[in-house]
């Protein structure tokens, strides 16, 4: 049965929801398959998902929230990727007309996916909210220009045009050093010429 995310439950709840999920994708596994060593327990806990959800909430990188809350960056990229793919899966399915049922390992990564959506929205939401009541918005809005670089940051576009009957000529070297020795002589170049 597909779950979702909704609006009024506490980061603590859904932590709660996303872990049980985990847990009990691992007793059936172990369960499924009794002949086999249990494998390794998920290291996501309730408490360090509500530490994360809630230091993302705040504003942080999702970086800094990671480190704050101990979750290892690679895993939580990889249970992403697949509440991503598992989200988009169902969306498609959905696109069609028909009724998607989500598969059940890949619920609670769908559901995290969905969580830290919210959380990086709320981020946001938040910060307008306090630009639009300040009575000094720059720091702030600032905050917004590095975070969502692609909404708030201002663009600036330079032409430059030089003469139609003598363009304008430039060139761009680029030079990348050899394991820190230095340039190679190209063979036959004089001694201070070196390839690029």
């Amino acid at each position: 049965m597909s779950q979702a995310i909704e609006k009024e439950q506490t980061t603590e709840e859904v932590a709660a929801i996303i872990c049980e999920m985990l847990e009990r994708n691992h007793r059936a596994l172990r369960e499924k398959h009794p002949d086999r060593p249990p494998g390794r327990r998920c290291v996501l806990t309730a408490p360090k998902l509500k530490k994360f959800l809630d230091t993302l909430r705040s504003g942080c990188y999702v970086e800094t929230a990671l480190k704050y809350a101990n979750i290892v960056e690679r895993s939580f990229y990889r249970w992403l990727e697949r509440g991503e793919a598992e989200d988009r899966r169902m969306g498609e399915i959905e696109a069609k007309g028909e009724e998607a049922q989500p598969i059940e390992s890949e619920e609670p990564y769908r559901l995290l996916w969905q969580a830290v959506g919210e959380a990086l929205s709320y981020s946001e939401v938040m910060c307008v909210t306090k630009i639009r009541m300040s009575k000094d918005p720059r720091v702030l809005l600032e905050f917004l220009r590095l975070r969502y670089r692609d909404r708030y940051h201002t663009k600036h576009k330079e032409e430059i045009a030089g003469d139609p009957e003598n363009p304008i000529q430039h060139a761009v070297r680029i030079y990348v050093p050899d394991n820190g020795r230095g340039p190679k002589p190209t063979k036959g170049a004089k001694p201070d010429e070196t390839e690029s």
